[in-house]
């Protein structure tokens, strides 16, 4: 895929009663009320990486790296949560597999540090928050290919030439 049409505006369409964008699907509440259309970020390299969508309620989600590497550690964070309330991050791809969990602040904030498991697939990661009230909000990120990973790290370490060799 071109960098140009990954950077294109999602557009969000009602399927059957899921909310659905590119591999992405969520499903929607059952009284939902009709859908509002969200768009991504227009830097991220993903047409679903770094968007934000509440799921059910008021509640939103954001990550602090819409793109991040295998082993990076990044931020979630939610809003619209119940003061005091415990919040899971899950990654819904992974059989609802636990990423941390946090208590929201008074004003329904909750940050949640991630690491990003290095056994993940390539492609778009849906990141859900849930709160023990059954509120729900989602996030993604987007995962290179591993090779391309391992290629960066490697760069990252490999140490810069200060002089001529000659």
């Amino acid at each position: 895929m071109s960098l140009s049409r990954a950077l294109r505006p999602v557009v969000l369409a009602v399927t059957a009663g899921a909310l659905t964008t590119g591999a992405l699907t969520t499903a929607a509440p059952a009284a939902a009320a009709p859908p509002a259309v969200v768009s991504s970020d227009a830097g991220t390299p993903s047409a679903t990486a770094g968007r934000s969508a509440a799921v059910r309620g008021d509640a939103t989600a954001a990550i602090s790296d819409p793109a991040p590497s295998r082993g990076d550690r990044v931020t979630v964070t939610g809003t619209g949560f119940s003061a005091d309330e415990k919040v899971t991050a899950s990654l819904p791809s992974r059989n609802q597999g636990q990423l941390g969990s946090a208590v929201a602040d008074e004003d329904g904030r909750v940050s949640i540090p991630v690491d990003v498991p290095t056994t993940l697939t390539d492609g778009d990661q849906e990141v859900l928050l849930t709160g023990t009230s059954g509120e729900r909000a989602s996030t993604g990120f987007a995962l290179r290919p591993l090779l391309a990973d391992v290629l960066d790290r490697l760069l990252r370490w490999w140490p810069e030439r200060t002089g001529d060799a000659g």
